[in-house]
């Protein structure tokens, strides 16, 4: 008996329960599988980008810690998109439990990542990929990376960058142990889900 309890505890404890109503009951198992990387496609206006910050705000009620990284929209815009749902969303920025950074693209692409082989940790990456270096002791249980169509778009030799960039950033997520979703931008009607194939 006790032995089936902690199968059960280990189980749950790899879900990760987005708390919106309906959508971890899409999952066998209850909700997102902690630790992997989820892309969220869908065309322009379809909520991407809503649905990841209610994600954060569901966690960060529960005391989990989230990170919203922009690559278009300022803090302030963010905070106010989310207030306007009646999310007291300053209150857990206050608290250190959800942090939110805008990054420029041209920044990211003008950075020096390392060997395109991928080598070095996710540490070593991170001290390169300065802006998203995450504060000691921080521990996001979610990293919103919004958007991978705002990289693309910056980028001026689009295969090569997108690529070495893409790579590291998921060595970098890996190893933090975070569930990261990241945004895509695609054509209203889907029939890929990047420009660029990646």
């Amino acid at each position: 008996m006790n032995e089936q309890k902690d199968t059960n505890e280990d189980s749950k404890n790899k879900i990760l329960k987005t708390e919106i109503n309906g959508f971890d009951n899409l999952f066998t198992n209850g909700g997102i599988p902690k630790g992997n990387s989820i892309l969220v496609a869908g065309g322009p206006g379809t909520g991407k980008s809503i649905f990841c910050r209610q994600i954060c705000y569901n966690l960060v009620t529960k005391n989990k810690n989230c990170m919203y990284v922009s690559f278009e929209e300022t803090k302030e815009r963010i905070i106010k998109s989310m207030e306007s749902f009646g999310w007291n969303v300053n209150k857990y920025i206050e608290e250190g439990t959800f942090l939110i950074q805008k990054i420029n693209p041209l920044d990211i692409l003008r950075m020096k990542f390392g060997s395109i082989g991928g080598s070095g940790s996710a540490t070593e990456l991170s001290y390169k990929i300065k802006p998203l270096v995450i504060p000691k002791d921080f521990n996001p249980e979610v990293i919103v990376v919004d958007s991978l169509t705002a990289i693309i778009a910056a980028s001026v030799t689009k295969d090569k960058n997108y690529r070495v960039y893409l790579q590291q950033l998921f060595s970098f997520f890996e190893e933090t142990g975070a569930t990261s979703l990241l945004i895509t931008e695609t054509d209203p009607i889907p029939t890929r889900y990047s420009e660029t194939g990646i």
